[in-house]
């Protein structure tokens, strides 16, 4: 999000005004960005993410039927990611 933004001179003071104008510009450019960001409503999950999701989850199940204690495998099956629950659904309590 704020790449490219290096400075010449580790202190502030010690940078010119023109740098300064630029890495303020470029903060407050951020910053507005951000703020618009909803933390209320969940993250989307794209189709590309759901489908490597997928993929790792037949590979993670066939471990965990290999070696339960296999501690990837494990982990998945603690989560409930090998069964129905999905890490982008809210859990069940």
């Amino acid at each position: 999000m704020f790449a490219g933004a290096l400075m010449e001179n580790i202190v502030w003071d010690g940078l010119s005004e023109k740098r300064k104008n630029k890495l303020t510009a470029k903060i407050e450019r951020l910053s507005k960005r951000t703020s618009r960001i909803n933390f209320d409503k969940p993250a989307h999950t794209s189709i590309a993410t759901k489908l490597k999701f997928t993929i790792c989850r037949f590979i993670q199940k066939r471990l965990y039927k290999k070696n339960p204690d296999y501690a990837d495998a494990a982990y998945w099956h603690s989560r409930g990611w090998l069964g129905r629950s999905r890490p982008w659904k809210p859990r069940s309590q």
